[in-house]
Protein backbone atom coordinates (compact mmCIF):
# COMPACT_ATOMS: atom_id res chain seq x y z
CA UNK A 1 0.00 0.00 0.00
CA UNK A 2 3.07 2.42 0.66
CA UNK A 3 4.16 2.15 -2.74
CA UNK A 4 0.71 2.89 -4.42
CA UNK A 5 0.74 6.29 -1.77
CA UNK A 6 3.98 6.96 -2.88
CA UNK A 7 3.43 6.89 -6.72
CA UNK A 8 0.23 8.74 -6.66
CA UNK A 9 2.08 11.50 -4.60
CA UNK A 10 4.55 11.27 -7.57
CA UNK A 11 2.19 11.96 -10.09
CA UNK A 12 0.42 14.71 -8.75
CA UNK A 13 3.44 16.19 -7.81
CA UNK A 14 4.70 16.30 -11.68
CA UNK A 15 0.86 17.59 -12.69
CA UNK A 16 1.79 21.60 -13.66
CA UNK A 17 -1.05 24.30 -13.35
CA UNK A 18 -2.91 24.67 -16.43
CA UNK A 19 -3.00 28.19 -17.77
CA UNK A 20 -6.78 30.47 -17.63
CA UNK A 21 -8.44 30.05 -20.34
CA UNK A 22 -7.19 32.57 -22.88
CA UNK A 23 -3.97 33.12 -20.75
CA UNK A 24 -0.20 32.87 -22.48
CA UNK A 25 2.46 32.01 -21.03
CA UNK A 26 5.10 34.26 -20.74
CA UNK A 27 7.70 31.99 -22.60
CA UNK A 28 5.54 31.58 -25.39
CA UNK A 29 5.29 35.18 -26.42
CA UNK A 30 7.56 36.09 -29.31
CA UNK A 31 10.49 39.07 -28.37
CA UNK A 32 8.22 42.05 -29.22
CA UNK A 33 5.28 41.11 -27.35
CA UNK A 34 6.93 40.18 -24.49
CA UNK A 35 8.46 43.44 -24.26
CA UNK A 36 5.50 45.47 -25.18
CA UNK A 37 3.98 43.36 -22.49
CA UNK A 38 6.87 44.01 -20.09
CA UNK A 39 6.36 48.05 -20.91
CA UNK A 40 2.49 47.94 -19.81
CA UNK A 41 3.66 46.04 -16.23
CA UNK A 42 6.02 48.63 -15.60
CA UNK A 43 3.63 51.75 -16.87
CA UNK A 44 1.18 50.45 -14.31
CA UNK A 45 3.77 49.35 -11.30
CA UNK A 46 4.93 53.97 -12.23
CA UNK A 47 1.19 55.12 -12.13
CA UNK A 48 0.09 52.85 -8.88
CA UNK A 49 3.44 54.35 -7.26
CA UNK A 50 3.20 58.06 -8.24
CA UNK A 51 -0.70 57.64 -6.70
CA UNK A 52 0.85 56.21 -3.63
CA UNK A 53 3.38 58.99 -3.15
CA UNK A 54 0.22 61.33 -4.07
CA UNK A 55 -1.72 59.82 -1.17
CA UNK A 56 1.22 59.79 1.44
CA UNK A 57 2.04 63.28 0.72
CA UNK A 58 -1.19 64.27 1.60
CA UNK A 59 -1.74 62.35 4.70
CA UNK A 60 2.14 63.58 6.01
CA UNK A 61 0.50 66.89 5.68
CA UNK A 62 -2.39 66.29 7.32
CA UNK A 63 -0.35 64.92 9.90
CA UNK A 64 1.59 67.34 10.34
CA UNK A 65 -1.46 69.99 10.58
CA UNK A 66 -2.79 67.99 13.18
CA UNK A 67 1.00 67.99 15.17
CA UNK A 68 0.82 71.62 14.81
CA UNK A 69 -2.70 72.27 16.18
CA UNK A 70 -2.36 70.11 19.08
CA UNK A 71 1.69 71.78 20.18
CA UNK A 72 -0.51 75.37 19.78
CA UNK A 73 -3.48 73.64 22.04
CA UNK A 74 -1.02 72.77 24.57
CA UNK A 75 1.06 76.10 24.31
CA UNK A 76 -2.34 77.67 25.28
CA UNK A 77 -2.95 75.35 28.00
CA UNK A 78 0.61 76.25 29.47
CA UNK A 79 -0.10 80.07 29.21
CA UNK A 80 -3.31 79.62 30.95
CA UNK A 81 -1.84 77.67 33.71
CA UNK A 82 0.40 80.15 34.43
CA UNK A 83 -1.67 83.12 34.43
CA UNK A 84 -4.20 81.12 36.76
CA UNK A 85 -1.57 80.59 39.05
CA UNK A 86 0.21 83.89 38.87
Amino acid sequence: MKKQRNLFQAKEQDKSPENAPGEMKISDLPYRQFRIMIMKMLTMSRTAMHEQSKNFSKETEKSSKEIIELKNTITEIRAQKRSSTD
